[in-house]
């Protein structure tokens, strides 16, 4: 979880943190104490949704050219391509 945080900061990338919306009631929103139920996916959705909301139209346009990677080896993937959300 450090990472994934550390990678979101560095890239500037909002992240949700779903453990946080649990930590009130997790035994009751979950249906094993580990995967969630209707009631812990709708936490989920509430959650990536105030994100997405808060984000929207406040988020800069990821350019790649603008922020260093943080491993250099990235260029491993040189067969993925990124893919705007216009181009959908």
């Amino acid at each position: 979880m450090q990472e994934i945080r550390k990678l979101a900061e560095h890239y500037s990338i909002p992240v949700v943190d779903t453990i946080e919306s649990f930590s009130n009631d997790y035994d009751n929103l979950t249906v094993d104490g580990v995967h969630p139920n209707d009631d812990g996916y709708k936490i989920y959705a509430d959650s990536v949704a105030s994100i997405i909301d808060e984000g929207v139209g406040s988020i800069p346009m990821y350019r790649e050219a603008d922020i260093e990677p943080v491993n250099e080896c990235t260029d491993v993937f040189e067969t993925f391509k990124w893919y705007g959300a216009e181009e959908f």
